[in-house]
């Protein structure tokens, strides 16, 4: 699974504790009313993990690239230095998000 969706899942799950504590139960075409049944639901709590899961990519991969590049700045005129750490982001962004 990936890393990003299971961040998503925690914060889902913790939202989840939310809507629990106040006795909170989100409407979802897919609820059969069974007891027991999640306080997020069926299509509503896919498609949310879906939309969290795609804004922890987009916010995480524009941090590595900000952090990157902040980075090779630093570097000023060595190229290879420069070189080294976009070989070494360019390893951990498929490493994350692959």
């Amino acid at each position: 699974m990936e890393k990003e969706r299971e961040l998503a899942i925690e914060i889902l799950s913790e939202f989840e504790e939310l809507l629990d504590m106040f006795n909170i139960t989100i409407p979802d075409v897919d609820r059969e009313g069974k007891e027991g049944e999640a306080r997020l639901y069926g299509s509503t709590y896919y498609n949310l993990e879906d939309k969290i899961t795609d804004l922890i990519k987009l916010k995480f991969k524009k941090f590595m690239k900000l952090f990157k590049d902040d980075l090779i700045d630093l570097c000023e005129d060595n190229q290879v230095m420069k070189d080294e750490i976009s070989l070494y982001f360019k390893a951990k962004s498929k490493e994350l998000f692959e």
